[in-house]
């Protein structure tokens, strides 16, 4: 899934009726990598659509999850963050500015056969640290 040209055929071709919410959320997250919580999309997209509600949000949301065209992201079991990169990737959480990234990391084939008993259907990787941006203001804090 990496380009669209027509969000609501996107959503019909996954037995999702379109409606204006659910193209415009489908929309803010392919465009916007930012991994946002439900209140973020909530927020961002009322300014655009000041009639769309908060439980609007979270049920589009629920069934995105469970068509499986988006993905849940839950680093600290605090707050849950969506995407729609559905690759395996890894992610990068900044300790100090909170920021999540995807890692384009191609090793996640964890041979899970040998796991007696269960049934893995996804693998994750996280990894934590300092970013960029962070480790830059850090240089010059120094300096």
């Amino acid at each position: 899934m990496t380009r669209f040209e027509n969000y609501g055929k996107f959503l019909e071709e996954n037995n999702i009726r379109p409606s204006s919410q659910r193209i415009l959320m489908l929309k803010y997250l392919k465009e916007n990598h930012i991994h946002p919580t439900a209140d973020k999309i909530f927020v961002d997209l009322s300014r655009k659509l000041p009639t769309i509600s908060k439980a609007t949000v979270y049920n589009n949301l629920k069934l995105f999850l469970n068509k499986g065209i988006i993905k849940e992201i839950n680093l600290d079991n605090t707050e849950v963050h969506y995407e729609m990169v559905l690759e395996d990737h890894a992610h990068f959480v900044c300790r100090a500015c909170g920021k999540i990234q995807d890692l384009n990391i191609n090793s996640l084939n964890i041979d899970t056969t040998s796991i007696d008993g269960y049934e893995v259907d996804s693998q994750d990787i996280y990894l934590k640290g300092l970013c960029k941006d962070c480790i830059e203001k850090e240089k010059l804090k120094k300096n």
